[in-house]
């Protein structure tokens, strides 16, 4: 007989086996959903690479479609090869043979046709593809199936007995039929995807309050120097605590900055950034009127946005010129001393926030931006050493970024630098009180895996932006 202390040792292995079944059983099932949720999820340098192929820059064509129509070239003249061929290894006299199947064209005996379809399908989707940039697949569609009946009916009625060779001939009946199937699937597998994608992913929807605001018509709402949200970088993971800091943020507290912070800023380096302060103004006013500056675009409120390239690490700085329905320091100072409200006006800046006052026209400065494009598209957040004055002519808002261990990166944050750059009025030299020229100057380094084509093409789209933002909030200070 078994006695108790058996009875309860058998019950303890049954125990062990019966809970190792369960976690093998379990660790089976997380092991398969992790899986097939990574052959699911694209990597942010798979989509990066959709992005950059399918985007215009410019409003030149794009880099998938600029292969189809490099693709539909190669058919053209691949096919004119290949006929070239048949008629060299005939053994018959080129002249003769030019006008035995040209001149004297004969379905039966010829096949100078599928030349000439190759040139209708050339001239076709060039036509519409890339002369008046068609995104729809109807065009190839009916090119294919065109050709392609044209093909099976040549294979029935060409006199295949009076080719002494050919297999060259059959070669290029395939190889019509192959490449007319390769461009109808590259446009519609390839071509149209990517160019929507890369349109969604500027466009977004209007109505969708996270959605990103990329497009070449409706414009990423840009932020003022300081205030660089229409940058952009991929998420480092999903589970982002963005809403619990937007409820924070709709019942006036301020998510991450403690009243304790000013308190933990090290005296040594508030003194570093009052010294460096006034040096702003001069590196401002240098960059300012520099005669490096390039056009690049001239948008249709009038305004000029031109670029320079600077030393390393500095790179590549922006800048935009146009003109404000508003008296210059008036501008400047609205800008300097709201910086707390312009999340109002600047829907793109989650946080604003001012961390130390060094005095009347120098402080540091926190913001954060909001994450875009569903979570795709990760937030940053700025510290950011500001100063103002008047040099020469201009009022200048400068602005550079510096770094303070009492202000740590956030989780799911980039934190950004900012290179020197400003704000900044200038009086309009007809004697116009009302109104003045403003300049942004923007030299931001992203510190993320944006392509620079895609950094280049979303600053352009973000100065223009902002330059309407900030005409609305110039009416309503005039109101």
């Amino acid at each position: 007989m078994m006695t108790d202390c058996d009875r309860q040792m058998r019950r303890a292995a049954e125990d062990r086996q019966i809970r190792m079944a369960a976690e093998s059983i379990l660790n089976a099932s997380i092991n398969s959903q992790r899986s097939s949720y990574a052959q699911s999820v694209r990597t942010p340098d798979t989509v990066n690479e959709v992005l950059i192929a399918g985007t215009r820059y410019n409003g030149r064509m794009s880099n998938v479609r600029r292969f189809f129509c490099l693709f539909v070239t190669f058919d053209f003249l691949f096919t004119i090869l290949m006929w070239l061929i048949c008629i060299m290894i005939s053994g018959t006299n080129v002249q003769t043979a030019f006008v035995q199947q040209i001149v004297h064209y004969k379905m039966k005996t010829s096949l100078f046709d599928i030349v000439m379809a190759a040139a209708c399908r050339f001239t076709v989707l060039l036509l519409f593809y890339a002369l008046l940039y068609m995104d729809h697949w109807c065009i190839v569609a009916l090119s294919t199936s065109s050709t392609c009946a044209f093909l099976l009916s040549k294979v029935f009625l060409y006199d295949w007995s009076q080719s002494s060779q050919p297999v060259f001939q059959v070669l290029l009946v395939l190889t019509s039929f192959v490449l007319v199937w390769g461009e109808v699937w590259f446009l519609d597998i390839k071509v149209i995807p990517q160019e929507s994608q890369a349109r969604d992913w500027y466009l977004g929807f209007p109505n969708s309050e996270r959605a990103p605001l990329l497009s070449p018509n409706v414009e990423v709402p840009a932020l003022s120097r300081e205030n660089v949200g229409h940058f952009y970088t991929p998420m480092d993971s999903t589970d982002h605590s963005d809403d619990e800091d937007e409820v924070d943020r709709k019942r006036g507290n301020a998510p991450f900055l403690p009243a304790t912070v000013a308190q933990k800023l090290p005296h040594e380096k508030i003194e570093e950034c009052r010294k460096r302060a006034p040096s702003l103004l001069k590196s401002c006013h240098d960059l300012l009127t520099s005669s490096d500056w390039k056009v690049e675009k001239i948008t249709t409120d009038g305004d000029v946005i031109s670029s320079m390239m600077l030393p390393k690490p500095d790179g590549k700085i922006f800048k935009i010129t146009g003109t404000i329905d508003v008296p210059a320091a008036k501008l400047i100072n609205n800008l300097y001393d709201n910086i707390e409200s312009c999340t109002s006006w600047n829907k793109q800046v989650g946080e604003a926030k001012k961390i130390y006052v060094i005095d009347d026209n120098t402080d540091l400065v926190y913001q954060a931006t909001k994450a875009l494009g569903n979570g795709a598209i990760g937030a940053r957040d700025f510290v950011v050493l500001r100063h103002r004055g008047k040099y020469e002519s201009f009022y200048i808002s400068s602005g550079v970024s510096v770094n303070f261990s009492a202000v740590p990166s956030r989780k799911n944050f980039v934190r950004g630098e900012n290179g020197i750059g400003c704000f900044a009025t200038q009086s309009l030299a007809n004697g116009i009180t009302d109104r003045c020229q403003f300049i942004w100057l923007l030299n931001t380094n992203l510190k993320g895996w944006i392509p620079q084509k895609m950094v280049d093409m979303s600053t352009s789209i973000g100065l223009m932006e902002f330059m309407s933002a900030l005409r609305l909030h110039a009416n309503a200070m005039k109101d």
